[in-house]
Parts: structure tokens; C-alpha cells; sequence
């Protein structure tokens, strides 16, 4: 996917490859940051059974090798998020939270969040379902800001809108955030 400035030109692109509903592959390249990052998931030759994440991040187009890790159980990226939130919906909207993995590229690693369900609303006639994403970790949390999830309701449960910290970077001051 592609990512436009208001003038038409590219600010990111995303090339993400999955094999059998599995996730293989992310490339992330910030041009207007000079920033990139990659993700590669594979058998673990040392590990029968289990697979490996390779996570790269570069303050340049070019990531750099980055840092290989067991491939921990329910991880997700950006673009399986949505997938993932609907995967365990009836969780979701029993009260529970749910846990899982998720991928910094900029760290070159995995940090626990977990969804839950905050509430319910009326947007343009129709009910929908207010859900948070925030880290588990005290420490983490004081850094990272949570993500808001409005869904539909309704069978289709399509996302309506999301705020918070999302791709392309925006520059404040001298900084890209």
C-alpha cells in the first residue's frame, strides 16, 4: 500500500506477503522520514516446529540486519491487527482482554498490548463498539499512547475509524513522530 501526501506524492509504501493466511513478509519504507524497516518469518533451523522473526529498522531507506527472535505465538503487525481484533471478537465483547504480541520495528522487537472493550456508541445511526489498544506494561504504557478502534456492531463488524499513532509519520519540530 501506498501512502499520499495531500500533493500527491509518495510519503510510505508497505509490502506485505502472507502464504496460507500466514504472515511471511513486511517491508516499510518512510521516504518523507528516511526511514525503512523489514520483517522475515521463517522455519527455525535450530528448532524443529517453531519459527523465527528476523526484525530490521534503519534511519536510512536501507534497514539494516536487525535482530532475529523466536516467533512468539498470537504477533501481529499493523496489517493483521484488524484481522486478529475480529478473530477474537466474542472475546472482546464478553469483557475480556486479549493479549498479544506486537511488533516495533523500531525497537527491532515484540511488546505486549491487549484489546478490551471500553464501551458502545451511536455514530451516524448505527451502534458500534468502542475498543482500546494499549501496552500491558506500566513502563511502555507512559510512552506509548493508546490506539481507539470504533467497529460496527453488526455482523460485518467493519472498522469505522481508529485514532492514534498510525503510518505515515508526521514532522514535529525537528522530529518525526
Amino acid at each position: 500500500r501506498q501512502f499520499l501526501l495531500p500533493d500527491g506524492s509518495v510519503a510510505a509504501v508497505e509490502n506485505v506477503v502472507y502464504a496460507a493466511d500466514q504472515l511471511v513478509s513486511y517491508q516499510m519504507k518512510e521516504f518523507q522520514a528516511n526511514m525503512s524497516g523489514d520483517i522475515k518469518i521463517s522455519p527455525d533451523p535450530k528448532k524443529p516446529g517453531q519459527q523465527k522473526m528476523d526484525i530490521a529498522f534503519s534511519h536510512s531507506l536501507q534497514p539494516s540486519k536487525g535482530d532475529t527472535q523466536t516467533l512468539a505465538p498470537d504477533t501481529v503487525i499493523d496489517d493483521n491487527l484488524y484481522p486478529f481484533m475480529l478473530a477474537h471478537w466474542d472475546d472482546l465483547m464478553r469483557g475480556d482482554a486479549v493479549n498479544f504480541h506486537f511488533v516495533s520495528l523500531e525497537w527491532e522487537r515484540t511488546f505486549m498490548f491487549h484489546f478490551v472493550k471500553t464501551g458502545e456508541a451511536i455514530r451516524d445511526g448505527r451502534t458500534v463498539d468502542l475498543i482500546k489498544m494499549e501496552p500491558n506494561n506500566f513502563f511502555i504504557a507512559r510512552l506509548v499512547d493508546p490506539l481507539y478502534f470504533t467497529v460496527e456492531k453488526d455482523a460485518a463488524h467493519r472498522l469505522i475509524s481508529y485514532t492514534g499513532r498510525t503510518t505515515p509519520r508526521i514532522k514535529k519540530g525537528k522530529s518525526w513522530k
